[in-house]
């Protein structure tokens, strides 16, 4: 019984921190870079409060927030 538990044990440990790396570079990394890009284009729109002015700005920053926002540490 014991080998057993440990061969279960050892597959299902190895696979938790496989592609871990290749998100960060692929998903989380540019996800956030693309926010932040996002939020600081906003930020320069909000010289101009109106709501035509700001609304393509606020609607690419939300976009990029929901590429991220399921994101959690």
């Amino acid at each position: 019984m014991r080998p057993v538990l440990s061969l279960i044990l050892a597959l299902a440990a190895s696979p938790v921190a496989a592609g871990v790396d290749d998100a960060i570079d692929a998903h989380i990394l540019p996800g956030y870079a693309a926010f932040a890009q996002a939020t600081a284009v906003l930020n320069d729109a909000a010289g101009d409060c109106s709501a035509d002015a700001l609304r393509p700005a606020w609607n690419d920053a939300f976009d990029a927030w929901m590429g991220v926002s399921h994101l959690e540490l």
